[in-house]
């Protein structure tokens, strides 16, 4: 099985041969890549061309996909939640039966 097979089997919920490996190492690459030298081989690599060279899956987060978050949250009729903009950050504002929390 190709990488690409091995990762459509995951979404799919079907089985595939040996290990699927993700790791995740995008935030050590990031660090590495700006305070330290890299070996030539990733020197000025996106992490998606890092993956790739090492044969494994990246996470397929939306951070790196652009697509919408796999994570969901959904709160209870009792949580109000309110947002402050201001200079380009937004702080987000939750009110629960337990307190307030931004």
């Amino acid at each position: 099985m190709t990488l690409r097979e091995k990762n459509l089997a995951v979404f799919r919920g079907e089985p595939y041969d040996g290990v699927f490996l993700q790791p995740r190492f995008e935030p050590w690459l990031a660090w590495n890549q700006q305070f330290r030298e890299l070996s030539p081989r990733y020197k000025g690599k996106t992490a998606p061309e890092v993956y790739d060279d090492l044969g494994v899956s990246m996470r397929y987060t939306d951070y790196y996909t652009g697509l919408p978050s796999v994570v969901r949250l959904d709160y209870g009729p009792e949580v109000k939640i309110r947002e402050n903009v201001a200079n380009g950050e937004t702080i987000r504002y939750f009110e629960t039966p337990y307190g307030e929390r931004g």
